[in-house]
């Protein structure tokens, strides 16, 4: 049995980003790599993309996570007056927001690309760089974005974007979700903690999955799972062996990975 990782990673290369038009909307301002997640953000003057995976070296690179990189615009730095790094991006860019929105591939340099993902959305910790930021600051927060194209990326390289596009996400977490269970096929299942890396969302968000997945009709819920099969109900079980799943299969599977129903005794796990 084949299977895709769902969604948001269809179309991770749309078209090679070196055959096409593109249109010069930038440049990078300044780098910055998070080795650990633990710890602060360092500055770099280069650090590569590995398609598919993210920035080398750092801690958010992730096969099923659409937040390889997060873009921020040296606007916002202005906006609000903020010390450099503040906000923790990846790239700060000498773009304007308005040129960014979800699909939108950017080329920087010469081939490295990325696929925006989605807006970042502000959270508490804002606030603790400048009082209020986190309601303030909105849509200038910056945006994630996936790896779709390897290469380094350099201080003061150029930012292309892309006639070409990538599949579009939407802001609403809980719809993300929802497109990435209704792509789940007949007799596979995933964690509710790999959806929250798929989702792109916090650890935490996964308790409210069960509701919110159960709360659009059509969404085939069952193959939401929590890492252990001691915690589904009756009817949860049911919906499973009636797909070929048993529950005490994925008690201790590997988590940020898709499961099979058609391997023999342990289930296949698929290759990302």
């Amino acid at each position: 049995m084949s299977f895709e990782l769902p969604y948001p990673h269809r179309g991770d290369n749309p078209q090679a980003p070196g055959c096409e038009t593109a249109v010069l909307i930038g440049t990078v301002k300044a780098l910055r790599r998070r080795p650990l997640k633990s710890a602060p953000p360092i500055t770099v003057d280069t650090f590569h993309f590995e398609r598919g995976l993210g920035i080398v070296g750092d801690s958010h690179a992730n096969p099923i996570s659409p937040r390889h990189v997060l873009l921020v615009s040296e606007n916002a730095y202005a906006e609000f007056s903020l010390p450099p790094g503040s906000l923790r991006e990846n790239i700060l860019i000498g773009v304007s927001a308005g040129h960014l929105e979800s699909g939108a591939i950017l080329r920087f340099g010469a081939s490295a690309a990325v696929a925006v993902s989605f807006e970042c959305e502000p959270c508490a910790k804002l606030n603790r760089v400048s009082p209020g930021l986190m309601r303030a600051i909105g849509g200038a927060r910056g945006w994630l974005a996936r790896v779709v194209e390897s290469g380094p990326v350099s201080c003061g390289d150029s930012i292309s974007r892309l006639t070409s596009t990538a599949p579009r996400h939407s802001r609403i977490w809980q719809e993300r979700l929802w497109a990435a269970v209704e792509q789940l096929p007949a007799g596979t299942v995933a964690t509710y903690a790999s959806l929250t890396e798929i989702v792109g969302v916090p650890k935490a968000y996964a308790r409210a999955f069960p509701r919110v997945l159960r709360a659009k009709p059509g969404v085939p819920w069952h193959r939401a799972v929590p890492i252990s099969g001691a915690l589904l109900g009756p009817e949860h079980r049911e919906r499973l062996k009636s797909e070929g799943i048993e529950p005490a299969h994925f008690l201790h599977f590997p988590r940020s990975r898709p499961l099979m129903a058609d391997d023999q005794g342990a289930q296949q796990l698929s290759s990302v």
